[in-house]
């Protein structure tokens, strides 16, 4: 009689933790949530987390907070969210920044493992880098550089986030491609897309590269020539403004992204309703024409292909860094 007593107990205790576990599940999220921005407030890379933080809160039915920190090659935004508990309410708004283009820099230069300390769960949309000069050049579009620089090698002053930057491999996309020295120009460094465009407009800079968004209202006020969209199209914000692919630059793809990653040994139910909340986003009319308001579109990857991407990108990254070296 014990027994039998004792193993309804344990059916009884067993079945308790199983219904706890899943109104768990079902019970999150709770409270806000924060998502953490590598990039500079008001670059491509903010703007379009921004925007992804209010439909996924929309979703979720809880308040999605952005916290801007920019610098340090993204490493101080992936490390906070690595100090934090692994319970679904933080997570990296990641972009190359902060993930893949990591794999090119010095593994002993991070303090975490770019692929094991980390679970990547999505990628959702991305935008092209635009190649911006001074107006006061008067340049029409980026092969003018490259004629400038011919009969100009003097000082002449490029802008940059960093080596491992969408913004840098821009820069070094176009000056491989056009047959520039970049390693005869001199880079200035910058916490974001957001600062290049006002350095240029400022007169400190002669180019840079940043997002697509935050470019139009510099040229309404003629203060920034847009040189060439990376990428085989044009923008709709950006209609004048040629592509690569137009001038025979069909190596000129540098692009921003944002996905969303977080601390390894996330629950597997926090991941599912993190994507499937994405995957409803990135059918909302209203979510898909905001982004297109600022040059972006959406570019989902899913958690089962998303680290292989990355792994992919930090690659040909590392190769093209390489190269610029030599």
């Amino acid at each position: 009689m014990k027994k039998i007593l004792m193993t309804l107990l344990l059916v009884v205790a067993s079945v308790s933790v199983l219904f706890a576990a899943a109104e768990t599940e079902i019970a999150y999220p709770t409270r806000p949530i924060d998502l953490v921005c590598a990039g500079s407030a008001g670059s491509g890379g903010d703007t379009l987390t921004r925007i992804i933080a209010m439909y996924l809160g929309e979703e979720l039915g809880v308040t999605v907070n952005v916290i801007n920190t920019a610098g340090g090659s993204g490493i101080p935004a992936v490390t906070s969210v690595l100090n934090s508990a692994a319970d679904g309410y933080m997570f990296m708004a990641d972009q190359g920044l902060s993930s893949s283009f990591q794999l090119s820099m010095d593994p002993a230069s991070i303090p975490y493992d770019i692929m094991k300390d980390r679970k990547y769960i999505c990628k959702i949309g991305s935008g092209p880098q635009v190649i911006c000069g001074s107006t006061k050049m008067g340049w029409n579009d980026i092969r003018d550089v490259a004629e400038y620089r011919k009969t100009n090698t003097g000082d002449f002053y490029w802008g940059g986030i960093g080596v491992n930057s969408a913004a840098n491999f821009a820069i070094l996309q176009a000056t491989q491609g056009l047959g520039i020295d970049l390693s005869k120009m001199t880079e200035i460094r910058y916490k974001g897309g957001g600062d290049i465009l006002a350095a240029i407009a400022g007169g400190h800079i002669m180019i840079g590269s940043c997002a697509a968004s935050g470019v139009p209202s510099y040229v309404q006020d003629n203060l920034v020539k847009p040189l060439v969209v990376c990428g085989a199209s044009r923008l709709a914000i950006l209609p004048d403004v040629p592509s690569a692919a137009e001038l025979g630059l069909d190596n000129l793809t540098a692009d921003f992204w944002i996905g969303i990653s977080g601390k390894a040994g996330l629950p597997d139910y926090v991941v599912t309703t993190i994507d499937e909340a994405v995957q409803k986003v990135i059918k909302n009319p209203a979510f898909l024409e905001a982004i297109g308001k600022i040059g972006a579109v959406v570019n989902y990857v899913g958690p089962k292909d998303f680290p292989a991407a990355l792994e992919k990108e930090g690659a040909a990254v590392k190769d093209l860094v390489a190269l610029g070296q030599k």
